[in-house]
């Protein structure tokens, strides 16, 4: 995907959940809703998803963004990254 495409929540949500059953290798059990806990999401495996976040959308969310509200799932590691992109700053669920 283009870094300049018009993101919609939608395609955001689509691309992050993309990228993270890829890094994490999931099977189809795992959707939009599952939490990052539940998966074992560690420390390696987010920056991981984060630097492919950042090279699929050009987005970059520093340390300080990072909270346990948008590390929770895929909805809301989403929303974060669609906040980032319309220029706001990261949502918390």
């Amino acid at each position: 995907m283009s870094l300049s495409k018009n993101w919609t929540l939608e395609d955001v949500e689509g691309e992050v959940f993309r990228i993270v059953k890829d890094e994490k290798q999931l099977g189809e059990d795992f959707t939009k809703e599952t939490r990052f806990e539940e998966v074992g999401l560690d420390s390696l495996t987010l920056v991981r998803i984060l630097v492919a976040i950042d090279n699929s959308m050009g987005v970059w969310l520093e340390g300080g963004a990072l909270t346990p509200d948008n590390l929770h799932d895929v909805r809301s590691l989403a929303a974060s990254v669609q906040a980032l992109l319309d220029g706001g700053v990261p949502a918390s669920r």
